[in-house]
């Protein structure tokens, strides 16, 4: 694609030119790895536990890694080897107890025509808890670890004791999670590339703009702006559309 504008182009009005300046769309080379991450086909019998027993099992020998190289020679151990008093590192997948978090028995509420549930702003509390679990056991967080900030499913180490008087309840000191692996090297690029994400649009709703929808089509063609418009324009070379681009109702 190939966008033009005269030599005099960047000012707001201009005298028609017979000599415009031409930009030529930049090329790359594309290909799509995102086979892995569709789903081919819906299976009901999985559940988030067997996803985070298989993500304990991968992640779990780096965050010990990590947990060693952090805390030196403290030992780290599993659920079932605690000793109370004992001050140690276990490993494990994090779970946050929501109390408002929504449940199915809102869902049978309305199907037995029960009086629902009302709705809430937020379903945080300060009644929340974090709970560690590991392949055989779970147990209570207390301490040295946020529990607003927190998110269900982290694999993380976390060290401190369990105290004779608090049974079940493991006193965190501090907590580390497994180190960023080596990225790779990426090659480097004569020019910038830019890929779009369009969102917002709402195609279908009631509320749907086409002058939006104009507006951007003329940006990414070359057909609205200034010259520096244009050489953010040509670097262009794909776009990735947003869920958000159509109205509630069809997604």
């Amino acid at each position: 694609m190939v966008f033009s504008g005269g030599s005099d182009a960047g000012k707001l009005m201009t005298e028609p030119t017979d000599d415009p300046a031409t930009f030529q769309r930049k090329s790359s080379k594309y290909v799509n790895k995102s086979e892995r991450f569709l789903l081919k086909d819906r299976q009901f019998s999985r559940q988030y536990a067997h996803l985070y027993t298989v993500r304990l099992s991968l992640m779990g020998h780096k965050v010990i890694e990590a947990a060693k190289n952090k805390w030196d020679d403290v030992p780290v151990k599993k659920l079932f080897e605690l000793k109370p008093g004992e001050r140690c590192a276990i490993i494990g997948t994090l779970f946050k107890h929501m109390e408002l978090q929504p449940s199915i028995l809102k869902e049978i509420s309305k199907e037995h025509d029960l009086l629902p549930l009302p709705p809430r702003e937020k379903y945080i509390d300060e009644a929340d808890q974090l709970i560690l679990e590991d392949e055989l056991q779970r147990i209570h967080l207390i301490g040295n670890l946020d529990v607003h900030t927190a998110i269900t499913g982290t694999i993380m180490a976390v060290l401190g004791m369990e105290h004779e008087d608090q049974p079940g309840k493991f006193q965190v000191e501090d907590f580390c999670y497994q180190t960023l692996p080596q990225q790779p090297d990426l090659p480097k690029l004569e020019t910038d590339r830019y890929v779009v994400f369009i969102s917002g649009l709402d195609f279908g709703s009631n509320t749907y703009n086409p002058i939006a929808t104009q507006l951007m089509s003329d940006m990414l063609t070359g057909n609205l702006g200034m010259v520096f418009t244009y050489v953010y324009a040509i670097h262009v070379f794909g776009a990735v559309p947003n869920q958000s681009i159509y109205c509630e109702f069809f997604r």
